[in-house]
């Protein structure tokens, strides 16, 4: 067991320790010191054993305060994880919904791919165009078109 002297205010202290603590216990001290002339003045002819206990006060006091503080630092802490964990899974939900959406644009471009290269392929065949049918330029037309609204849905797929 280690032993420390701490002079507080004039008097001297001597106070027990465990073995490496004595720099802990100088430091504990030096805390009391900065207080003891306030403590000192406010204890009026209270003397020594009353300032000891305005000292304690302040400290407890102190003490108290930073209690308080932290504990709403842990609470604005713990209301931001909670903020956090709500915006990180509405954005699992947009990606997921963007996954789908793309999904579907991709069907759609297939489905305007395979229809595009249908027209195509009849627009190359040597046979015209039945009667009543649409004309080779008509075809043409709206194969065009279509391939302009499969490039529409890529862009809009990748701007979401």
């Amino acid at each position: 067991m280690a032993r420390v002297t701490l002079d507080i205010g004039g008097t001297r202290w001597t106070v027990n320790t465990r073995d490496g603590g004595e720099a802990e216990v100088n430091r504990l001290g030096g805390i009391v010191a900065e207080r003891w002339p306030t403590a000192l003045r406010a204890a009026g002819d209270g003397g020594i054993p009353q300032a000891l206990l305005l000292t304690a006060l302040m400290l407890a006091d102190e003490l108290s305060e930073a209690q308080a503080a932290l504990a709403d630092q842990t609470a604005r802490l713990e209301s931001q994880s909670v903020q956090i964990e709500e915006q990180s899974a509405l954005i699992d939900a947009q990606t997921a919904q963007l996954e789908e959406q793309s999904a579907l644009l991709d069907a759609q471009t297939a489905q305007f791919s395979d229809q595009s290269a249908r027209i195509e392929a009849r627009s190359t065949a040597p046979e015209a165009a039945p009667d009543g049918g649409v004309d080779l330029d008509t075809l043409v037309a709206i194969a065009e078109r279509l391939e302009g609204l499969a490039q529409a849905l890529e862009q809009h797929g990748g701007n979401d």
